[in-house]
């Protein structure tokens, strides 16, 4: 009788595991829209690459391009917490540094990003600065 107890106890406990289980993978999926990359404050750890806030509501991301793509105006730069941040170019993004327009950026420059960061995690660039690396 003691067994038939302990296995009905261990498919209560089970059960339990798989509720669990479930419904953080539920909550997973309904997280979804929220951005994989959300943003530091400003002044976070000094030296630090990660994305600052600005006190006009945009922020700043830098880090190293890792791949471009020309057909959307789009490209995504890996930051130091090897978080990547998708970067959204238009037609009043302005270039500095190393580069006057999207065509002449290339995949391992290091850029700074200021634009404002839209809901799907994506950054709306204003300004791409590109240095040396």
């Amino acid at each position: 009788m003691q067994r038939q107890g302990s296995w009905v106890g261990n498919r209560i406990i089970i059960a339990i595991i798989g509720a669990l289980l479930i419904g953080g993978i539920s909550a997973a999926i309904v997280g979804y829209g929220v951005p994989l990359h959300a943003p530091t404050k400003a002044g976070a750890a000094p030296g630090s690459n990660a994305s600052t806030a600005t006190p006009t509501g945009q922020i700043t991301a830098s880090g190293i391009i890792q791949s471009i793509d020309p057909i959307n105006n789009t490209f995504s730069i890996a930051e130091n917490d090897n978080s990547i941040q998708q970067v959204n170019v238009t037609n009043t993004t302005q270039f500095s540094g190393n580069v006057a327009s999207f065509n002449d950026l290339q995949p391992n420059q290091q850029a700074t990003v200021t634009g404002t960061l839209q809901n799907d995690g994506t950054l709306n660039a204003t300004t791409v600065a590109v240095g040396n690396g």
